[in-house]
């Protein structure tokens, strides 16, 4: 027993902890699931529906953007593969997104395990933490995408890490099948990486353009139109916005509230909750161009790349959760990807201090991915919390020397992923 515990560290506390919860959901989730698949139709009112809706309409000679009660807001390009993905049957779709969800969680999440520094003890804590965010379970309970986007995220931060700034550029391109979670990532490895990155980019969207033009000019209509719904269907009602886990969602129910909740002006508070979200992106923009600037040497050179590469990752998808307009729980599942470098790269926070306080916050965004599926009310607090620890996050980028770390700072560099090698 003595020895067990001697052997027993923090990568088995987290994947004992993964699997405990794993167990609980699962089963809870599964009955669900076995109670919709009995219940005959009651399983097609899941989001995965609206993949297998725009494929089938695709391949009876329509847009895919046709039925507004089944809304497909993905651009274009991923037609094909929607109706690919159709060619399943009506049931057989669910079963394909919920299996193709869970592989690319795996496959994204080992692709993390592989940044340089880390020892293989990470993967099987990564690929535990991945399938165990609250998040990601919902969103393959569902049907939905999410797990492809955490794959090509994953992709993007690694190859930036590991000097592959093609394939992440590739990943990154390939992103744009949902342009609010590219923008972040897209936009940072342009300023931060050489042109590799940004010519590979460019060109996967371009590539990925061209296979629509095939499509026709009424496909980007009934994209450009399908948005109009979803935003006509969302902007303006109150119970939609709890399920939104960004700063303007907290924000316009905070406002909206605090006015009594007017039922006939659901609009209320929208334009100052825009206005702020705004606002604090130019800022926080400006923030780390400035970072950029003073720094006057590649990002790439010194020991500190893997650090600084990895905090660039951290803050991207925190700014896609808390600063996005749209973006429903399912999506925050993102969040898994800076929670494990807490753990993975616990020694390169130069302040201890901001260290601990980004793990209060993750772990209260965890807990808080709950509130959707528990809470009828709001706001949800996720996008505020996101927020401070995106701050965080760009506080220890600019602390990261430009120059030839310390002696003190090698050795917190070599100690980023020490531990046993065994798996």
């Amino acid at each position: 027993m003595r020895n067990f515990l001697r052997q027993f560290d923090g990568h088995d506390g987290a994947r004992f902890l993964a699997l405990f919860w794993l167990l609980v959901i699962g089963t809870y989730l599964g009955l669900i699931l076995v109670r919709d698949v009995e219940a005959g139709d009651r399983l097609y009112l899941r989001d995965y529906y609206c993949f297998h809706r725009a494929g089938e309409l695709a391949r009876e000679g329509g847009t895919g953007y046709e039925d507004p009660d089944r809304t497909f807001a993905n651009p274009p390009f991923t037609v094909p593969l929607m109706e690919a993905l159709s060619l399943a049957g009506t049931e057989g779709s669910y079963w394909v997104m919920l299996v193709l969800g869970t592989l690319t969680t795996i496959v994204g999440m080992l692709a993390l395990s592989r940044i340089p520094g880390l020892d293989r003890k990470h993967a099987l804590t990564f690929v535990m933490a991945g399938l165990a965010c609250p998040s990601l379970v919902f969103a393959l309970h569902l049907g939905q995408l999410t797990g492809i986007y955490l794959l090509f995220a994953c992709v993007v931060i690694y190859g930036w890490c590991a000097e592959k700034d093609v394939l992440a550029g590739i990943a990154a391109g390939l992103l744009w099948s949902k342009p609010p979670l590219a923008i972040a990532l897209v936009a940072i490895g342009t300023i931060s990486r050489p042109r590799a990155f940004t010519v590979a980019w460019a060109s996967t969207l371009a590539s990925l353009l061209a296979l629509s033009i095939p499509l026709g000019r009424e496909s980007w209509e009934g994209f450009r139109g399908g948005l109009a719904v979803l935003v006509d269907r969302h902007e303006l009602n109150p119970d939609s916005w709890r399920k939104q886990l960004t700063l303007y969602a907290f924000l316009r129910t905070a406002l909206w509230k605090l006015a009594g909740s007017p039922t006939d002006t659901p609009a209320h508070g929208r334009e100052i909750a825009r206005g702020i979200v705004l606002a604090l992106s130019a800022i926080l923009g400006s923030w780390g161009l400035a970072l950029r600037w003073q720094a006057r040497t590649d990002w790439r050179a010194g020991s500190t790349h893997v650090e600084r590469m990895v905090r660039l990752g951290s803050i991207a998808m925190l700014a896609s959760i808390s600063l996005n307009l749209y973006l429903f729980y399912y999506d925050s599942a993102l969040v898994v990807i800076p929670s494990v470098f807490l753990f993975s790269h616990e020694h390169a926070w130069r302040s201890r201090a901001r260290w601990w306080t980004a793990v209060v916050l993750g772990m209260a965004i965890w807990v808080a991915q709950l509130l959707p599926m528990l809470w009828n009310d709001g706001p949800n607090p996720i996008g505020p919390l996101a927020f401070v620890w995106l701050v965080l996050e760009l506080i220890e980028l600019g602390a990261i020397p430009a120059s030839a770390p310390s002696a003190p700072a090698h050795q917190a560099e070599r100690a980023i992923g020490a531990g046993e090698a065994s798996a």
